[in-house]
């Protein structure tokens, strides 16, 4: 039983559940899986991680201004 504040909330939430259901369906029918929308972008994140630490990133990623400041230490 769904609950919702309007029927179009209601709808979409049913939606968005057939959904979710029907892809965990061809999963275990076909196993395979094409990577989607942002996989590439945490790939990178998760390999680069190994090659640079997050502070020495964060100084990369500051400004003159705010090393004067004394921000990014």
């Amino acid at each position: 039983m769904l609950r919702g504040a309007s029927k179009d909330i209601l709808n979409e939430v049913e939606r968005n559940l057939q959904d979710a259901m029907n892809v965990a369906r061809n999963v275990m029918v076909d196993a395979r899986l094409v990577p989607g929308g942002g996989a590439v972008e945490m790939a990178l994140a998760h390999v680069s991680t190994r090659f640079i630490s997050f502070s020495h990133y964060c100084l990369l990623l500051c400004t003159r201004e705010q090393r004067k400041a004394k921000y990014c230490d």
